[in-house]
């Protein structure tokens, strides 16, 4: 039988756990956005002015 202080300490690990993951996907969601933007910010250099813009379909 599992006693109350041993489910409450386990919910407070689980919940630690839960929270550094979030924080974790969170960091790498912000390096994602920042390779994007980098990304983004180097395909506006290459364009030049004498070019057609040309249409990207994405499935």
């Amino acid at each position: 039988m599992i006693l109350e202080s041993e489910t409450a300490e386990a919910l407070r690990r689980a919940g630690k756990r839960a929270a550094y993951h979030l924080a974790m996907a969170g960091i790498e969601g912000l390096k994602a956005l920042s390779a994007v933007l980098d990304e983004l910010a180097r395909v506006g250099q290459e364009d030049s002015p004498d070019e057609p813009r040309q249409r990207i379909n994405v499935e």
